[in-house]
């Protein structure tokens, strides 16, 4: 089964060492291969980016993907 992705908010914001985040909210469907192709980033280093993924055949809708550190 296929999903496809209506909508996915680029949004930026200060971290905590006041370096800028760039990062998008998870929408359902998404994968973190179609996210890394997206965005122009390859999935090591969003894995890098995003200790907290474990497995990135799972990512989960509603948590923010950070997508480079400016």
């Amino acid at each position: 089964m296929k999903y496809f992705i209506v909508s996915v908010s680029l949004l930026l914001s200060v971290g905590c060492s006041h370096k800028q985040l760039a990062y998008v909210d998870i929408k359902s469907g998404d994968t973190l291969s179609e996210l890394a192709s997206r965005y122009k980033v390859s999935q090591k280093k969003l894995r890098a980016l995003n200790p907290s993924i474990k497995n990135p055949d799972l990512i989960f809708r509603g948590k923010k993907l950070v997508l480079r550190k400016k």
